[in-house]
């Protein structure tokens, strides 16, 4: 083969209402591979009814919840999980300081609280939310490691990374024992 000349090969797969299309490309100085999925738009509606039908049950319906968690990835993390389970209102900070301004501008109903914030210990949050009779529980990587949860014995703990549900479920616990209403 010429340093001008390619070989191309293309395979085009359908099923249903979705197509993948497979395309490689080989030159002599390297490869070039493309894959695309085309959906149609009657998938696309199909998976909007379902995701509006599995929302009807939302156990976080209405719910302002507060996390302080300073890594970005499991802040988002956690924000979309709320949010599909119906949390009307997400606080996300990612320092005690802004946690702290939060909790002052508006008690939420819940909160998660990672135990280290960078080289801060939550504490603050912590106790400030105690003050106002907020629910709260801890989300953090190393339970064995943390001694500020000494403060702490009665608050659930939950260990990184965990699943969407069980989360869920622990901050609908919180909401149900503080006798908070969702709409």
């Amino acid at each position: 083969m010429s340093s001008n000349q390619r070989f191309k090969d293309e395979q085009t797969f359908v099923a249903g209402a979705i197509s993948r299309t497979h395309r490689v490309e080989y030159w002599p100085r390297g490869l070039i591979c493309q894959d695309r999925v085309a959906v149609s738009e009657a998938t696309e509606a199909m998976e909007r009814n379902i995701h509006n039908e599995q929302n009807i049950d939302r156990p976080l319906r209405g719910a302002r919840v507060l996390v302080v968690e300073d890594d970005a990835l499991v802040l988002m993390e956690l924000e979309s999980i709320l949010q599909d389970a119906g949390a009307e209102t997400v606080a996300c900070c990612r320092n005690v300081k802004d946690g702290l301004a939060a909790v002052e501008e508006k008690p939420p109903a819940a909160a998660i609280l990672d135990v280290n914030i960078g080289r801060r210990a939550i504490a603050p949050v912590a106790r400030r939310l105690v003050h106002c009779g907020t629910p709260f529980l801890f989300y953090t990587g190393e339970v064995e490691n943390e001694s500020a949860l000494a403060e702490w014995p009665g608050h659930l703990v939950l260990t990184k990374p965990e699943r969407p549900a069980t989360i869920v479920a622990a901050v609908a616990h919180l909401l149900e024992h503080a006798g908070v209403e969702q709409d």
